[in-house]
């Protein structure tokens, strides 16, 4: 099924650009940051689609039509004017799997926006995963951010601004994502005709991210899978059972990809006791600020993961998360 509602939420940062577009003060860099799978991309492509659709109004990036050749050309990264850079899209890097963008794409980036644009048709990089571009390429970017050239626009997208270079940070112009409510969530669950009944366990399970939401709707073995993980996590954290989550952290201590899904399902449930704390909440704030910090090392040094998934579960087990 194809999804007709590819913009959730973000109004306050969607109208920000609009204002800038409209005034002609548009920066050559952007900087989208804010948690995983919220739909920064999905408004930096839409901001790239409203440069070039054929039905848009102008400078009005809700306004795009999503069908025409060019909004179809963009969403799928292969529009010659806009370049698609992460670590699963490359320019010139040949490896098939990549843990860092390489100096060989920084140094092709440049290359081609070292030559003049078309008259006054607009070229962009997205720039995805931005934080995980090598040392060598961050320092390579910074001369193209200097002098990106005219009628150029480069959005950069990251889920922790905090482990990029100061250089690149204020080289940009930083617009902050958070969560989606749930009230603009349920415009993807009406799309796919989502019972009544799942409405609220699905809402949990996204957590305020659009694009977790469409593949819960989309792929029912992904939400049930989704749904195990969190009562494993849940039932573990709620009776003190330390050889359980041990054995939770164990599991996904070597798998990036579900170790940032336990990390997610570990905030809900956070969030969920401060949401019901009835007492004094520092106790789980506490725990929240110190869980992060956990997160941040995970994902920015060579932490240990099972010393950090083990030392994460500490934190959840030993705050009153739960009312006996």
């Amino acid at each position: 099924m194809k999804m007709s509602i590819p913009l959730i939420g973000h109004d306050r940062q969607i109208q920000y650009i609009n204002k800038s577009s409209k005034a002609d003060r548009l920066p050559h860099a952007y900087l989208f940051h804010g948690p995983s799978h919220i739909g920064k991309l999905t408004v930096a492509l839409t901001l790239a689609q409203s440069f070039f659709c054929e039905s848009a109004k102008k400078l009005d990036i809700r306004s795009i039509c999503h069908e025409c050749s060019s909004c179809r050309a963009i969403a799928e990264y292969r529009h010659p004017a806009v370049a698609m850079l992460d670590t699963a899209h490359t320019l010139v890097s040949k490896k098939e799997t990549r843990k860092e963008i390489p100096i060989e794409d920084i140094r092709e980036l440049k290359r081609m926006f070292s030559f003049a644009s078309q008259g006054t048709a607009m070229r962009l990089a997205i720039i995805n995963e931005v934080e995980k571009m090598s040392e060598e390429a961050s320092n390579a970017f910074l001369k193209l951010l200097e002098e990106p050239g005219a009628n150029t626009l480069l959005i950069l997208i990251t889920t922790n601004r905090d482990l990029l270079l100061p250089t690149i940070i204020s080289r940009t112009q930083a617009i902050g994502f958070s969560c989606v409510g749930d009230t603009a969530l349920k415009m993807i669950l009406k799309e796919y005709a989502v019972a009544s009944d799942e409405e609220e366990e699905l809402l949990m399970l996204a957590a305020g991210r659009p694009g977790v939401l469409v593949e819960l709707c989309r792929d029912p073995a992904y939400a049930k899978e989704e749904r195990a993980l969190l009562r494993d996590i849940r039932t573990a954290v709620r009776d003190r059972d330390m050889v359980s989550a041990f054995r939770i952290s164990e599991k996904v201590s070597q798998d990036p990809e579900l170790r940032e899904k336990t990390i997610s399902y570990i905030f809900i449930e956070l969030r969920n006791a401060l949401i019901r704390a009835s007492g004094d909440p520092a106790p789980i704030a506490g725990a929240i600020k110190r869980v992060s910090r956990i997160a941040q090392a995970l994902d920015s040094t060579n932490v240990n993961p099972r010393l950090g998934m083990d030392v994460m579960f500490l934190e959840c087990i030993k705050a009153p998360l739960y009312v006996s």
